[in-house]
């Protein structure tokens, strides 16, 4: 079987259907000459009837399995080895994460070189009893999972797959691991009861093997089977969820996972955990990193929320799309949207430029760099499409996708946090000026690390021990992410010089000591008493690069100075604090573009002359990208609204 016959098994579905088939007879014909095995499972828990519920467990997983698959490689076994050693190895994160990048090119792993094998036509009837039987036994056996109904036990703790892993006997392994952890909650009265608690147990073991966040590019677009995540100890936040996924089904947890498969104002998406609870509650939070209940990603805008199933979606567009092209988002029967679990959610209906052949449009979100679709619609009355479900606060770019890309459809527009909708017009005539400070927002992930400047002191003296040191300067937040000054609080003259932090944690990314408008600092001469690692180098507090930074650990009484080899007076200190480089910055060449009918459309292209870009004769009313073309590669469109910035 290959991707090109998925189509043509939609189509069958539907011509089934008709016939009345049944979602179980029609698997039993896709399994051809895997059918014998198929018929297996369903004989063995036919002869007991006190075996009918796992009868009925049999026959949800053979129904819904048509569409599931895995993906091959000789080289995978090999892959997969190796990123368990990196798992069990001592190495930091930081080398770990060079070689986990450079194990999809040792072993020539891409998807070009791996081969789809459909569940249906290969999975053996032995595993398949084996999983039922397991979970059938956790289900019934242990009093934390007595509240689930058999519907929810089938979607979130039955399945033996989540995405397209390879297959692998995980569920015993994992069970007496982890059961362990939560036996003693069967004796515990106010606790034996409780889903939540038995998780939070298993999830505090996990969060203790470590969490290091590490986006990597993968190999291929493969998930890493179950026993390869067990001790996962550097990964993505898909790898996380995905190992607490089969940890707590192996123990009869009922849990999944949903995703953000676009953030719309920033790169890339999100994953996460969602935990059914004993009392009927959808408890989200990520697996092995955060206690159950912690608001999942607080303060951040979501456009839409799919959750993973293993139950064929019958509202999905994959099971409507017929021949037609959609994007990989898509392109599965096995997503749900469930955005209206996590916000407030509105229908929107829009126009298109012009009536299209297509019977599909989409509703884009931007990434930094181009548009990506999050939701789809039918096209109806020529060029007007209904979108279901959509957040608030973004902005939107209706689309059509063809020959794999999107292709405007319409007008940009944003949706209000009061339901209102207002349309980016493309073709404005009147003119403004605009003062432009930044090419990308200010995020936590910079704002926060900024402030720790706060925590620094300028000290001198004449002897090296500092003893006789005396406080030169007490540095301040810096919350335009640029060059600061201070005077130095002595004129007198001291061989060395030191930034020293209080009991707080410290980041700097650069430090000048200027004597006659001049900057007299000897990088030859660095003197510290800090923690040093490859990331954390003293010379990156004088390199002169922005992006580098020096961090004086919380408690350590760490300091980085130097050495002058004689007295010498400073007249006063500039400094930066930690930042991520995307400031206007005087020599740098900028490009202004504003989003058209045909896509971005050039404005304006200059050289900056200072830290700030005034710019005249700018269009009023659209939406906009700055482009440094020197250097960076982080930009976000925003609009222009009453002399300031607006990020989308």
């Amino acid at each position: 079987m290959k991707f090109k016959s998925i189509a043509l098994l939609t189509l069958i579905s539907i011509l089934s259907s008709c016939t009345k088939k049944t979602d179980l007879e029609f698997a039993l014909e896709m399994a051809a000459s895997n059918r014998t095995e198929l018929e297996k499972v369903l004989s063995h828990y036919s002869k007991n009837p006190a075996d009918s519920l796992k009868l009925r467990a049999a026959e949800f997983l053979i129904s819904n399995m048509v569409f599931h698959y895995t993906k091959e490689n000789k080289s995978l076994k090999n892959y997969y080895n190796d990123i368990i050693k990196l798992n069990n190895d001592t190495l930091n994160a930081l080398n770990s994460r060079s070689k986990i990048d450079s194990l999809g090119k040792k072993y020539k792993i891409d998807n070009k070189n791996l081969k789809i094998k459909f569940d249906i036509a290969s999975v053996k009837a032995s595993y398949l009893i084996k999983n039922i039987d397991h979970a059938i036994k956790n289900w019934y056996s242990n009093p934390w999972t007595q509240h689930l109904s058999f519907a929810d036990f089938c979607e979130y703790v039955l399945p033996y797959r989540f995405e397209n892993e390879n297959l692998e006997n995980w569920r015993e392994k994992l069970a007496t691991k982890y059961m362990n952890k939560i036996k003693w909650m069967s004796i515990v009265e106010d606790a034996k009861n409780s889903t939540f608690w038995a998780a939070s147990y298993i999830n505090d073991s996990l969060k203790k093997r470590g969490y290091h966040f590490y986006d990597y590019k993968k190999a291929a677009s493969i998930q890493l089977p179950p026993l390869v995540l067990e001790d996962l100890k550097l990964g993505t936040c898909e790898d996380y969820a995905q190992s607490t996924l089969y940890i707590m089904r192996a123990c009869g947890i009922p849990i999944c996972i949903d995703f953000v498969p676009q953030w719309p104002k920033r790169s890339k998406g999100h994953v996460w955990n969602v935990l059914f609870d004993e009392s009927g509650k959808e408890i989200p939070y990520m697996g092995g990193e955060t206690a159950l209940g912690t608001l999942n990603r607080p303060g951040d805008v979501m456009g839409k929320v799919y959750r993973r199933t293993f139950s064929y979606q019958y509202q999905s567009l994959f099971h409507i799309k017929e021949d037609k092209e959609i994007p990989a988002l898509f392109n599965t029967p096995y997503i749900k949207d469930v955005s209206a679990n996590y916000f407030s959610t509105i229908d929107v209906e829009v126009k298109l430029f012009d009536k299209y052949d297509h019977k599909f449009a989409y509703l884009a979100v931007f990434d930094n760099q181009g548009w990506i679709p999050i939701q789809w619609g039918e096209i109806k009355r020529g060029n007007k499409v209904v979108f279901r479900a959509m957040g608030k606060n973004c902005m939107y770019l209706p689309v059509i996708f063809k020959n794999g890309k999107c292709e405007p459809a319409g007008y940009p527009f944003t949706i209000t946090n009061k339901a209102k909708i207002v349309s980016i017009n493309t073709e404005q005539h009147n003119k403004q000026q605009m003062i432009l400070h930044r090419k990308y927002p200010i995020n936590r992930s910079i704002f926060i690390p900024s402030t720790r400047n706060l925590n620094g002191v300028i000290e001198a003296s004449n002897k090296e021990d500092f003893k006789d040191s005396l406080v030169a300067c007490t540095l301040k937040p810096n919350h335009k992410f640029d060059w600061d000054s201070l005077i130095s609080k002595t004129t007198k003259k001291y061989r060395y010089w030191r930034l020293g932090a209080t009991k707080k944690l410290c980041n700097i990314a650069e430090l000048q000591f200027i004597y006659d408008y001049k900057n007299i600092i000897d990088t030859t001469k660095i003197i510290h008493k800090f923690q040093v690692s490859s990331a954390n180098k003293p010379t990156y507090l004088f390199d002169n690069n922005k992006l580098t930074y020096i961090e004086i650990k919380e408690n350590s009484f760490g300091w980085i100075g130097i050495d002058f080899g004689k007295p010498v007076a400073v007249n006063y200190f500039r400094f930066l604090p930690r930042n991520d480089d995307n400031t206007i910055v005087a020599g740098d060449s900028y490009e202004l573009m504003m989003w058209s009918e045909a896509g971005w459309k050039s404005l304006i292209k200059c050289i900056a002359k200072s830290n700030r870009l005034m710019l005249k004769n700018v269009p009023t009313g659209g939406l906009y990208l700055l482009r440094n073309h020197t250097k960076g590669k982080e930009e976000r469109i925003f609009t222009y609204e009453n002399g300031q910035q607006v990020w989308w």
